[in-house]
């Protein structure tokens, strides 16, 4: 599987197969690979690879020769020991291995490390890995957890009627798994697809699933209210789609009736509350969001975040010429959420953006610093920033 890579930042970019579809077309050809890498942000997509995958290789409903193991503390001689192990009246035994962190990203590394290791990797024939076996506990070349190192060495030696998939939300490229699954395997990333993969899966799941129809417009408004997560997309779906039970079409009141806001909408709420200075509406939204527990001290660093993320949008998209599809890419969200952004800034007053932000990092120094507990400095940041001071905004961003 061809995979280039960022060394600056020793990630991968997947060239050939974003959707899995080649992975899934060597799959139905019964071309079965010893390692499969299935990462990235997004659980959804994760559960279904490793699914299609497990279901392809075993046959439905052969659970006999499936072996689950989940977190960290698991026990790779066990899971070794199982790999030597034949299948029970099979050809194949599949063993899942997920969230252990076998594939988190290696510390200590210099950037001549990386690129050293790249070049051995590629002028290695397929298979040959000549790190040392104590590699693993040194640090520096080949330093990943001893487990992951132990585990890369011993698929040199496992049957091949055994097929190891590792699932983890992020990986490290450098690692001996990751440079055996590039030879010898398949990687599938998964993060976030573009915008209009995510409105086609969005159409073709509400009509296959549900014989519903839904309009692009609609779309984009679900997606606006759900976010990126598609494992909580799927979740609103299956809620609209029993909603609409005997109907034909989803409509934007179909929405407005089921859909949950998810938090970083309520955050954007919030932050246009308070920069517009209506105080009831903000406080109302901060004791809406408390009583759906998620604690003060949350809430302020989602209040940081999103708006450094709207000072980084407002840069980039003056530098792109005003650009939301490439700004998205940028900052790594969807382009519904810059044009939210845009939106945004264009109604806030100047320096209101830099006021805010300066006003909840002092919050938060002196929340951290234990001078004051969390909701009352979430409180009194509320009540500060919402007073109706004149020019309160230009002051505060010293313009």
């Amino acid at each position: 599987m061809a995979v280039r890579r960022d060394q600056s930042k020793g990630k991968a970019k997947n060239t050939e197969n974003q959707d899995f579809k080649l992975t899934l077309a060597a799959l139905e050809k019964g071309e079965f690979a010893p390692l499969y890498i299935l990462y990235g942000a997004q659980t959804y997509l994760r559960n279904q690879y490793r699914d299609r995958i497990a279901r392809t290789i075993l046959g439905d409903g052969d659970q006999m020769n499936l072996s689950v193991f989940r977190d960290d503390a698991f026990d790779i001689l066990e899971v070794m020991d199982l790999a030597r192990t034949l299948p029970f009246f099979s050809e194949n035994r599949v063993i899942i291995l997920e969230n252990t962190g076998l594939l988190r990203p290696a510390k200590g590394r210099k950037k001549e490390e990386d690129e050293k290791d790249e070049k051995e990797s590629e002028e290695k024939p397929a298979g040959q890995d000549d790190s040392e076996p104590g590699d693993a506990d040194k640090g520096g070349k080949g330093a990943e957890t001893g487990s992951a190192a132990q585990l890369a060495d011993f698929l040199m030696e496992m049957p091949s009627s055994t097929h190891i998939i590792v699932a983890e939300d992020q990986a490290d490229m450098r690692s001996k798994l990751c440079r055996y699954a590039e030879k010898n395997g398949r990687i599938a990333c998964c993060e976030t697809p573009e915008q209009d993969v995510m409105i086609s899966w969005v159409r073709k799941t509400f009509n296959r699933k549900y014989g519903l129809m839904i309009a692009p417009p609609v779309i984009r408004s679900l997606l606006e209210r759900t976010g990126d997560d598609m494992n909580h997309i799927y979740s609103e779906m299956e809620k609209i789609g029993a909603f609409c039970l005997g109907r034909s079409e989803v409509t934007i009141a179909d929405l407005d009736a089921v859909c949950t806001v998810v938090l970083r909408d309520r955050i954007f709420e919030l932050i246009d509350a308070i920069i517009g200075r209506r105080r009831e509406q903000a406080v109302a939204i901060y004791l809406e969001m408390v009583a759906q527990q998620t604690v003060p001290a949350q809430i302020l660093a989602l209040m940081i975040r999103q708006l450094n993320q709207l000072l980084q949008a407002r840069e980039l998209l003056q530098k792109n010429g005003f650009d939301e599809a490439g700004t998205a890419q940028m900052l790594g969200v969807q382009p519904f959420v810059v044009k939210k952004i845009r939106r945004s800034l264009q109604m806030y007053p100047i320096g209101a953006p830099e006021a805010a932000l300066g006003a909840c990092l002092r919050t938060d120094t002196d929340y951290k610093s234990g001078r004051i507990d969390a909701d009352a400095a979430m409180e009194l940041l509320i009540v500060s920033l919402t007073a109706d001071r004149e020019n309160r905004w230009n002051a505060g961003a010293g313009r």
